[in-house]
């Protein structure tokens, strides 16, 4: 199973209303739960030693671990079906990996045969069982040598004193960055829908460029602009089903701001690329853009006091600000879970007011 099917949060909400001394219906709409739910919670914890007057210290890490092992779906070595029915095949699984297939090509010929599974379980398996990865060891990056970015300058600068007229000038410029980088990363961490949490895998491969600019062309008025590109693969996957999840190809982020003694406004947007989410690269994260304004008033009267605004997505975007591809499952749906892109919109568009002194 692809899903994390025993939240650990509500378990926490559960028994902490019951150590308040609340009955299962309210404990149970409180966490968000059916009753039968909330009770089998309150009998785990009790079997594992808690009691009613016990209070909320009670509820640590080693409680939790022992109602979750009570109550989560039987797991054996830790895996769920999709594993089983991929160690049945194991045999085969080792023998297409030794000849050469790709882990597409392998997930096709399994579904032939009728075992369907997810391509990430078949990746995880094939690399912990069959020797289809042999993760290399971690290499250190050398720092670069001083001087090999390229540097413009052009921006404020400070002053001059004319040498025919003794009087100090303002020195303008413009400042442009450029700096290519790469790495190597001996193990890639990636979100894993089994567990719910960030696992390490393959070792990984990245290079990409990053080009940043300021230029202040008078007094009140300030540009700045960054746009970085990149590219990331798993070193010993083969080409095509090496992307590594989750990577940016593209990013880049435009301010502007006008300064002035009592008052400031400034406008950034903030552009996200697009990036693989599976290793194939067949389904992709779309693009998000957003832009942010800001005003703040700063009186000259009132020394260290700013008074500000923002407003957050301006235009009331509902790109994604996160997304990965795994198997969820909601009611009536396989038991095994659909994969498919889950994802979490970004903040609808709202303004924020606030205070602030500097001492």
């Amino acid at each position: 199973m692809a899903f994390r099917e025993v939240d650990v949060v509500e378990i926490r909400e559960v028994l902490r209303g019951w150590l308040d001394g609340g009955g299962l219906r309210r404990i149970a709409e409180r966490a968000g739960v059916d009753r039968k739910t909330a009770r089998r919670y309150v009998e785990a914890a009790q079997a594992a030693g808690l009691v009613r007057d016990a209070g909320p210290e009670a509820l640590c890490d080693v409680l939790i671990g022992a109602v979750v092992e009570r109550v989560r779906p039987a797991r054996p070595n830790g895996h769920g079906a999709a594993w089983e029915a991929l160690t049945a095949r194991r045999a085969d699984i080792a023998g297409w990996v030794k000849g050469g297939k790709t882990l597409v090509k392998i997930e096709d010929l399994l579904a032939r045969s009728g075992t369907v599974v997810p391509y990430r379980t078949l990746h995880r398996f094939a690399v912990a069982e069959c020797g289809f990865r042999v993760r290399g060891t971690t290499v250190r990056v050398a720092d670069g040598e001083p001087g090999v970015e390229c540097q413009i300058d052009f921006a404020q600068m400070g002053f001059i004193t004319d040498s025919a007229t003794g009087r100090r000038r303002k020195v303008h410029a413009l400042i442009l960055t450029a700096v290519y980088w790469w790495s190597y990363i001996g193990s890639e961490l990636i979100y894993v829908g089994d567990s719910g949490a960030v696992e390490p895998t393959g070792a990984g491969k990245r290079h990409g460029y990053e080009l940043t600019g300021f230029w202040k062309p008078n007094d009140w008025l300030a540009l700045d602009a960054v746009w970085t590109g990149s590219t990331a693969h798993y070193v010993d996957l083969p080409e095509g089903e090496n992307f590594v999840p989750g990577a940016l190809e593209s990013s880049g982020e435009f301010g502007a701001s006008a300064i002035f003694p009592e008052w400031n406004a400034s406008a950034r947007l903030r552009y996200l690329g697009p990036h693989a989410l599976i290793e194939d690269n067949s389904e992709r994260g779309s693009p998000t853009l957003l832009v942010n304004l800001r005003a703040a008033w700063t009186p000259q009267s009132a020394k260290g006091w700013e008074l500000y605004a923002d407003l957050l997505n301006v235009f009331d975007s509902k790109a994604d600000d996160i997304d990965y591809y795994y198997a969820t499952r909601f009611p009536g749906e396989p038991v095994d879970g659909v994969e498919d892109i889950n994802s979490r919109i970004v903040e609808p568009r709202q303004v924020r007011v606030g205070a602030k002194f500097t001492f």
